[in-house]
């Protein structure tokens, strides 16, 4: 694991994205308690996920579109609870 202060990870943050991009562990550590870690952020993209070209954008993601289907009743009062109603 690299751990390194804020200031040197200015002029380095070039390749602290490339050693988060291979997998090593950055941590950069600032003003005490203060701490940051750098790591590889998934994307959309036909090589597994992991680059794109600059500036394209990324998909609108809709989590569960399709996948779940609500039954026209689920709102309904459950019989269960009518004696509370």
């Amino acid at each position: 694991m690299l751990r390194i202060p804020i200031a040197a990870a200015r002029d380095r943050l070039a390749d602290l994205v490339e050693q988060a991009r291979r997998g090593e562990d950055v941590v950069i550590e600032g003003d005490g308690a203060s701490v940051r870690r750098v790591v590889e952020v998934p994307m959309a993209g036909g090589d597994g996920g992991t680059t794109r070209e600059a500036g394209t954008a990324l998909p609108d993601r809709i989590f569960g579109r399709g996948l779940y289907v609500m039954r026209d009743d689920f709102d309904d009062p459950l019989p269960d609870f009518e004696p509370y109603m």
